[in-house]
C-alpha cells in the first residue's frame, strides 16, 4: 500500500518543523514540537483531521525521521452464493492473487465498462490487443 502522505521531520528554528512532502510545505508553523513524542501527537492529529492512519519511518537505529500516513482501508461484508465464492476462489488462484484483490480488479474492470457506456463507446473483447484503443494494465 503506497502511503498518501509523507511527513518529514525537519530541524527548524527553536525546535522541530513537520514537511509534507507532497505539497512541499511546513504544516508545523507555531506549534511547540521538541521532541518525538510531540512531533506523533501533532502528526497524530493532522492525520486524523484527513482521515488517515499514520506510521513512523524509522532509521536502522529506531530514530524516527518522518511519517507515512495511509488512507484507512473500508471492510466490506460480502456475501454471495458458493457458486460465486468458487469462482472467485478459482479466478484469483489462477491470477496468483486473494479474493480481495480479485474483487478489486473486478471493480475497475466495471469502473471502466460504466465509463465507456457514458461515453457512448462499447467495452468488450477484442480478437487481438492490435484492435484495441484501451488496454486496461495490471488485471
Amino acid at each position: 500500500m503506497r502511503p498518501e502522505v509523507t511527513f518529514k521531520i525537519v530541524p527548524i528554528s527553536g525546535g522541530l518543523g513537520i514537511l509534507d512532502e507532497a505539497s512541499d510545505k511546513l504544516i508545523s508553523m507555531g506549534e511547540d514540537l521538541r521532541n518525538e513524542r510531540e512531533t506523533r501527537r501533532f502528526i497524530d492529529q493532522v492525520a486524523k483531521e484527513r482521515g488517515l492512519e499514520v506510521s513512523a519511518i524509522k532509521t536502522t537505529d529506531g530514530h524516527v525521521v518522518g511519517y507515512e500516513a495511509y488512507r484507512r482501508p473500508v471492510l466490506l461484508n460480502l456475501s454471495t452464493s458458493q457458486n460465486m465464492d468458487d469462482t472467485l476462489s478459482r479466478l484469483a488462484s489462477e491470477m496468483g492473487i486473494s479474493k480481495g484483490m480479485a474483487i478489486v480488479k473486478a471493480i475497475a474492470l466495471l469502473e471502466i465498462a460504466v465509463q465507456a457506456k457514458r461515453d457512448g463507446k462499447a467495452f468488450g473483447v477484442a480478437e487481438t490487443a492490435n484492435d484495441l484503443i484501451l488496454h486496461a494494465v495490471s488485471i
